[in-house]
């Protein structure tokens, strides 16, 4: 099978949506690629956001254990995520479709280079990998980085960089005691071997504005705020950039020059915080980031765009205290991971 087509019936009398899909690649990926807007958060099945009704025709399952799947769709057995299933010739499948979906940037699938592969901190490595085509994306943006053919293991990665014309994607990855990622694929990588890479994918992206800008980041969280924080202070029409870190011990600490960062100054802000560090050594903030925000910034949140990037139970912290200083839900930006 070369290809094959998705049928998405619309409501209201409207013609359905037409997706073409090949054989590599995902529904979800096929969908996005040509610009439709097919609902989705972490793009990797673990939040079931593109969970939609197979109505016809039949799909091969990637990932028959993912959790994005409760055990009642399973139990119907015509549920299916759009991000772990390809068709096995035409589908027709019932999915709400929105625009606010719609990509940015088309998704593609591509094949990157390392071209650097170092310890970033104890547990994080920097990744640089180089495609023949230009880095498009928009900062805040991830992409799915997986061993070649794109069906093999395949975990979402934001980039820390800004999109490059020469096809440079920079990226922080973090060791996964037992991951299979971890270990069968980041384990193998030298300078020269090849990363599959499908995307880009991600909603919290930065956009033009007046407004200052917050960006809150835990562990490797640090890299789509990175890529903010220099998309902001390139907009010449941007207020004030504010980028926390929250992180743990001493063995995390990062300067703002190893992050493509300025020294803070001026209209930008650095602040890092440690949450199990005791030692004398350390003489900034201690405690949780959502704690330390809080402290240095308060009620005046409300001020801000604000995007957020960590661990789940770090981002439920910190939007739970936006909302509690009545933060509109609009103004706060951030990808679901599970």
């Amino acid at each position: 099978m070369s290809s094959a087509q998705i049928i998405i019936p619309r409501g209201h009398g409207a013609p359905p949506a037409l997706v073409t899909c090949g054989e590599d690649r995902t529904i979800l990926a096929a969908a996005l690629q040509e610009g439709i807007g097919f609902p989705y958060e972490c793009a990797s099945g673990g939040c079931g956001a593109c969970r939609y009704e197979l109505l016809a025709g039949s799909v091969e399952t990637l990932w028959d254990a993912a959790p994005g799947l409760s055990a009642r769709d399973r139990k119907k057995g015509n549920r299916h995520l759009a991000c772990q299933t390809r068709p096995l010739g035409d589908i027709t499948i019932a999915v709400a479709l929105a625009g606010r979906y719609a990509p940015p940037v088309p998704v593609q699938t591509l094949i990157g280079s390392v071209e650097v592969i170092k310890s970033f901190t104890h547990d994080m490595v920097e990744l640089h990998l180089r495609t023949t085509t230009p880095a498009r994306f928009v900062p805040g943006q991830f992409m799915l980085l997986g061993d070649a053919p794109p069906q093999g293991i395949r975990r979402a990665y934001s980039m820390a960089g800004l999109p490059d014309e020469g096809g440079l994607w920079r990226f922080y990855l973090k060791r996964v005691p037992g991951g299979r990622f971890t270990s069968e694929v980041m384990g193998h990588l030298a300078e020269g071997a090849s990363l599959a890479m499908e995307g880009p994918f991600g909603l919290a992206t930065y956009r033009p504005q007046l407004s200052p800008v917050l960006c809150i980041a835990g562990g490797s969280g640090l890299a789509p705020m990175v890529s903010v924080a220099r998309a902001a202070l390139a907009d010449p029409d941007a207020g004030n950039i504010h980028l926390f870190y929250g992180a743990r011990t001493a063995n995390d600490i990062v300067e703002p020059a190893r992050l493509g960062l300025p020294a803070p100054g001026g209209r930008f802000s650095f602040t890092m915080a440690l949450s199990a560090e005791s030692g004398a050594e350390w003489n900034g903030p201690r405690g949780l980031i959502h704690e330390v925000v809080d402290a240095a910034i308060g009620e005046r949140v409300a001020e801000h765009e604000i995007f957020v990037a960590g661990p789940p139970l770090m981002v439920e912290a910190v939007v739970r205290m936006l909302l509690g200083y009545g933060v509109e839900r609009e103004r706060i930006h951030f990808d679901a991971f599970y």
